[in-house]
């Protein structure tokens, strides 16, 4: 029996029909599209942590095998790689 017999009325068709309505779609919208304070600007090459009450910014460390050593975090933009 395929689904459409059992079950014609489908729990997700657009954008907001049934599951982001009520208590548990707040939530799931909340960690889903994560609808919090965006991180402040970085171009340091740090990344940014959310530590529950605000963003603080902290340095990339690599393990090399033998000790951590800080790295810049870049990323490709397309064209160049750039400093996060």
């Amino acid at each position: 029996m395929n689904r459409s017999s059992r079950d014609r009325a489908l729990p997700c068709s657009g954008g907001s029909d049934r599951w982001d309505r009520g208590t548990a779609g707040e939530i799931i919208t909340t960690e889903f599209f994560w609808l919090q304070e965006l991180p402040p600007p970085l171009g340091s090459g740090e990344f940014a942590v959310w530590m529950g009450n605000g963003w603080t910014t902290r340095p990339c460390r690599v393990w090399t095998g033998t000790s951590w050593v800080q790295k810049p975090i870049r990323f490709w933009s397309g064209a160049a790689w750039l400093l996060a």
